[in-house]
């Protein structure tokens, strides 16, 4: 048929509407020197929970939830020495990986405490060079892209997630040239946690102003969610656990995302 009309594509947008809902779910960063309730508050999140240990001390704060009713499921693994060949290290790196992706997919659990990032970090360094030093950075990208890939997907899993961190010297170059540790200390691990997480925070250990008593203590070190209000500030207590600080951070959430 002549002159006919050809029908004319409609493009499809490639933006879509935002719509609002609950957020039932938060990312962690936490770090502190050894022995200052980095475990208990982990496992302080909504059960059940799925734990990722590489440390020997984990087992102890699980036994205690576990008797008070927490119901707890434990992976436990070993970084292997410095100086093995490469393929021990690819072989324990697969193995903990596959148990991350477990713990952020299964139905099966509500939260996934990982302990230490600092050491998944080490790990996946070993599978990728072998050693932990004389690296080129240039070399590291790839390595990034690996591990950020892996956290981006717990993060936008529906699971809690908190990494536990060590500490580390801070040194800074000084005038004789030497490079001499400043007396503070910083996180220890993968460098762009703080973009990827919900909230970061320091344990410490605090003195109650009235009673003189030592209490466990979390502070708001950078968040997401009211940072102008919450950032600085230490939770002690009851608050220095992972519902009372997810009910400060969201508000209006209701109080049984974050409870067993």
């Amino acid at each position: 048929m002549k002159n006919a009309v050809k029908p004319v594509a409609v493009k499809q947008s490639l933006f879509q509407k935002v719509t609002v809902a609950e957020k039932r779910s938060l990312s962690v960063c936490s770090y502190g020197h050894e022995k200052r309730g980095k475990t208990w508050f982990a496992l302080s999140a909504p059960g059940p929970v799925a734990v990722i240990s590489s440390d020997s001390g984990t087992e102890n704060a699980v036994r205690e939830w576990q008797r008070q009713g927490k119901e707890i499921y434990l992976f436990q693994h070993t970084l292997p020495p410095l100086g093995q060949k490469i393929e021990v290290y690819e072989s324990a790196w697969d193995r903990l990986a596959e148990a991350v992706y477990e713990a952020i997919t299964s139905a099966q659990f509500r939260s996934v405490v990982v302990d230490t990032a600092t050491e998944v970090w080490e790990l996946l360094r070993l599978a990728r060079f072998g050693r932990l030093t004389q690296v080129m950075p240039h070399h590291y990208g790839p390595v990034n892209n690996e591990f950020r890939s892996l956290l981006n997907k717990a993060v936008a899993s529906d699971k809690n997630t908190v990494w536990i961190h060590k500490v580390k010297k801070v040194y800074k170059t000084n005038k004789e040239g030497k490079d001499s540790w400043t007396g503070e200390w910083e996180r220890s691990g993968f460098a762009d946690f703080g973009y990827i997480i919900d909230v970061v925070i320091e344990h410490r250990i605090v003195e109650d102003d009235d009673s003189g008593k030592l209490d466990f203590g979390v502070k708001v070190i950078d968040s997401r969610f009211r940072p102008t209000e919450v950032c600085g500030r230490i939770f002690t207590g009851f608050e220095a656990t992972f519902p009372a600080l997810a009910m400060t951070l969201l508000p209006d959430t209701a109080i049984d995302a974050w409870e067993d």
